[in-house]
């Protein structure tokens, strides 16, 4: 994601891609700084992300590939983590939300205990979230953004996203896709 992310011109975290052995720390630590965000390539619902600072830390992470990731703090302030995400359908933004996740924790995932409220974002960000979505040819999906109190990094896109902590604030996705596809 990161590579097309880049080939595209979209502001994103450095990131680099391997497993636990492909890299010494001290490269890592150079490359992203320390700490930084170790998170499995093919995960899932906020599982596994780890912040990393230090070797040994490295060497017990579970024998996968990982995605390495510089760490943005983006509690802006505060002990909670949050990020932005913007649901898309037929290239259209049907919800923006800020997830916040528990405090002193590193993800924002509602099945890791975030919690979700609607948020306004500036326009920049609704035109990349919509041109990111369109060019990975995705009818449905979201955009997620890292904000460190300056800039709104695009951390990822998702082809199958739940939306139960959406919902809950009123926005009725299932239903919009459905529209969508009729």
């Amino acid at each position: 994601m990161y590579e097309f992310f880049k080939a595209n011109g979209f502001c994103c975290p450095q990131t680099l891609c391997g497993t636990k052995d492909s890299f010494e720390y001290e490269y890592l630590a150079q490359k992203l700084g320390t700490p930084f965000i170790a998170k499995p390539r093919f995960g899932s619902l906020g599982r596994c992300v780890t912040l990393v600072d230090s070797g040994t830390k490295l060497q017990s992470l579970p024998d996968c590939d990982w995605v390495f990731q510089i760490f943005i703090d983006t509690a802006c302030g505060t002990d909670c983590p949050r990020d932005v995400r913007i649901f898309a359908v037929g290239g259209m933004v049907v919800a923006v939300v800020e997830r916040v996740g528990q405090k002193g924790g590193i993800v924002s995932n509602v099945h890791q205990g975030g919690m979700c409220a609607t948020k306004e974002v500036p326009v920049y960000v609704i035109t990349t979230a919509l041109s990111a979505i369109k060019k990975a040819g995705l009818l449905y999906g979201t955009a997620d953004f890292l904000y460190d109190g300056k800039t709104y990094y695009l951390c990822e896109i998702n082809a199958s996203p739940g939306f139960e902590g959406v919902e809950k604030l009123g926005f009725n996705i299932a239903k919009t896709i459905i529209q969508c596809l009729q």
